[in-house]
């Protein structure tokens, strides 16, 4: 498997068409796409911490990222930052609904550390374009991770509004440094984003994005 790639079949109107709940609905909505996309989440995300468990398996310090998208519409990769470690390869340029990605970000020493000594660190963000189909339903989304040798997870995530083109990336980090938690969420411009950072050696970090005030799958 490469370190980043996108995986599932992406969730459509025709997807939507074939099932008997929506098989007479006259309209579908993408609200509709990210219900049924949201609802598969969980089974989703479990085969994709298997499939990555049997890739990468304790070493060096590095974070494996699984994205998943249940917003009814497509994700698009805008840009990304690096404290220190860098990105196997590239992120996935686009994420349709339904899918996940995957992205491995590996440890590097710190610019300026001394070599073999100092403990490696993963520490970086990146940031999709997402769009709802509403009117200003449409966002930056971005999440980070703070992975270092012998210290604990540490993940952060923000929606802001797609005009910000210049980022504070210190502000980013001053928010990550200080979050001290391995789940944390976010709602603004119609959506919902949860990331969350795992226990494991190396921590997966699962990061969702769905519509705002869609009912937890299956409910």
């Amino acid at each position: 498997m490469a370190p980043s790639k996108v995986f599932g079949n992406p969730i459509t109107n025709e997807t939507l068409k074939a099932m008997p709940e929506y098989a007479n609905k006259d309209t579908i909505t993408g609200e509709d796409r990210a219900q049924v996309a949201l609802n598969l989440r969980d089974n989703v995300v479990k085969f994709a911490e298997e499939l990555l468990e049997q890739r990468f398996g304790p070493g060096d310090v590095k974070t494996i990222g699984i994205i998943y998208n249940a917003t009814g519409h497509t994700l698009k990769y805008t840009f990304n930052h690096d404290w220190c470690g860098h990105v196997d390869k590239s992120y996935p340029k686009e994420i349709e609904n339904g899918q996940f990605a995957t992205f491995l970000h590996v440890g590097d020493h710190p610019k300026g550390s001394a070599l073999c000594t100092s403990p490696k660190e993963s520490i970086g963000a990146v940031a999709y374009f997402a769009n709802n189909g509403l009117r200003g339903g449409f966002c930056n989304w971005i999440f980070a991770w703070h992975n270092v040798e012998n210290k604990e997870y540490k993940i952060f995530t923000e929606l802001q509004a797609p005009q910000v083109v210049e980022q504070n990336w210190e502000a980013i980090r001053e928010k990550l440094e200080s979050s001290a938690c391995k789940e944390q969420s976010a709602y603004a411009y119609g959506f919902k984003a949860t990331v969350t950072i795992g226990n494991a050696n190396p921590p997966p970090v699962i990061a969702t994005i769905t519509f705002g005030g869609l009912p937890p799958p299956n409910a």
